[in-house]
Formats: structure tokens, C-alpha cells, sequence
């Protein structure tokens, strides 16, 4: 049985492998990807913050920061 597009797991490890190697690929992950990561978090707790309203979300922020 032949594999197609998103099941064939050997020619995206193969692509994966092939676009990690390259130094400058690397680098714009390692800048961009956290870059990324933490835009989006602080999206997200604005908006979750925005709804819960300033006394839940810091009820909550305490929480986060005691319990984890």
C-alpha cells in the first residue's frame, strides 16, 4: 500500500532532519520560536486576564505562582 501526503513519516522525518542541519535555520528557531512563544502567552493571559476580570485573575496568578 502506498503512503500519501500526511502518513508518509519517512519523507517528513527525512525533510525535518534535512531543514535542522542548516545553521542558520537553527538560529532563526532559536530566536524567533521563543519570540513567538512568549507573544502568544502574553496574549493569551490578557485575554483569559480581560475575562476573569482584575480579581479573579490575580486570585488566580497567586495560585499559579504558590502551587506550581
Amino acid at each position: 500500500m502506498g503512503k500519501i501526503g500526511l502518513f508518509d513519516l519517512e519523507k517528513h522525518f527525512a525533510f525535518h532532519g534535512a531543514s535542522r542541519s542548516n545553521r542558520i535555520n537553527i538560529a532563526i528557531h532559536m530566536v524567533f520560536v521563543a519570540a513567538l512563544l512568549c507573544a502568544i502567552c502574553w496574549v493569551a493571559s490578557s485575554f483569559i486576564a480581560s475575562r476573569l476580570g482584575f480579581s479573579l485573575a490575580w486570585k488566580l496568578k497567586a495560585f499559579c505562582n504558590w502551587s506550581l
